[in-house]
């Protein structure tokens, strides 16, 4: 699960925070987790899976290409085999993989989604943004971001809900430190949802401006596909016969 960070080249950044979804095709649940993944001199890594009670340690073995397979080494047998694609420049990845798992009532199958913790602060987000997201055939719809508050560990990594078009999932995301000379934050989050899924690969700019940026891609469940241009702004609140 930590091929997050095969595609930034950097070691180090094989360890780490993650969080991100899981979606059982056999109960229908959707549902957020977290694993941290320990240092390793070798491609084989040792992690800990939480989510909703379950405590899961792994390994998992890493290829230069991002792909990955995890084993548990628990009692439920946990396997996970994907891979990873990088975000924001390399600064940071998304990995989805297959996984399968005993449970008390039977075998559970599914997917998972996630995203490493990036290191920056996510208290400098607004509340709420808004804005508009061009897909290729130049139709623009409008893009809604709400923030959650933010996830444990804590200052990186927020909760929120985006709605793009008529299409709204739940996300998790994070923020990286911005560039001292332009300001720009890196800012990734994926989310899912019964309709599909979400990821966004974009920036966070701070300042006189403030204004999020970058690619929203969404995959319903019907199979299409679209990868839109996003740009929003924090939303100005008024107050009503004012």
């Amino acid at each position: 699960m930590s091929a997050l960070a095969v595609a930034a080249g950097a070691s180090a950044a094989y360890s780490g925070h993650y969080q991100g979804f899981y979606s059982s095709a056999v109960t229908g649940q959707i549902a957020t987790f977290t694993m941290d993944i320990a240092p390793s001199r070798t491609p084989i890594y040792s992690g800990l899976l939480l989510s909703d009670g379950i405590r899961e340690p792994f390994q998992v073995a890493i290829g230069r290409d991002g792909g990955f397979v995890a084993l548990g080494t628990g009692a439920s047998g946990f396997l996970a085999v994907g891979r990873a694609t990088p975000l924001a420049g390399g600064a940071g990845s998304l990995s989805t993989a297959a996984y399968l798992l005993r449970t008390p009532v039977g075998l559970d199958h599914g997917s998972l989604r996630f995203i490493q913790s990036l290191g920056g602060d996510a208290s400098q987000l607004p509340q709420e943004a808004t804005g508009a997201c061009t897909p290729p055939d130049g139709t623009a719809v409008a893009i809604d971001f709400r923030m959650n508050g933010a996830i444990p560990p804590g200052p990186p990594d927020f909760g929120a809900s985006v709605t793009v078009g008529d299409f709204t999932a739940p996300l998790v995301g994070s923020i990286g430190t911005p560039d001292l000379r332009t300001g720009s934050a890196p800012l990734v989050a994926t989310g899912v949802s019964p309709l599909g899924s979400i990821d966004f690969d974009g920036s966070w700019v701070g300042g006189a401006q403030p204004h999020m940026q970058g690619t929203a891609t969404v995959r319903l469940a019907d199979g299409s596909v679209s990868v839109d241009d996003c740009a929003l702004v924090p939303a100005v609140r008024t107050t009503a016969g004012q």
